[in-house]
């Protein structure tokens, strides 16, 4: 399974954000995608390689926010999952 596109990525964050969130997002030559969302005063770390497989971490510490997904918080198995997950964690009251 291919990584999303960047535009694809942004109209996601927009639909489960607004427009309005705060995001970077890097693509890579090897198809891996990192993106961090930024929003409330916290921070979502999402991270994918081509395989499919998404690292996401919330408010990551500095050995987390250079890490592989091997490494972060949770792993989730698409892109729309990981999503879903920072939006929880950063939307809870």
């Amino acid at each position: 399974m291919d990584a999303p596109a960047p535009q694809d990525i942004h109209a996601s964050i927009d639909a489960a954000f607004g427009s309005e969130v705060e995001r970077d997002v890097n693509s890579f030559s090897s198809g891996a995608v990192s993106v961090t969302i930024r929003d409330q005063g916290r921070v979502a770390l999402i991270d994918g390689p081509s395989d499919g497989e998404w690292g996401v971490s919330i408010d990551p510490d500095d050995t987390t926010a250079t890490a592989d997904h091997d490494d972060h918080d949770t792993v989730a198995i698409s892109f729309e999952v990981a999503l879903d997950i920072a939006h929880d964690a950063l939307r809870a009251s």
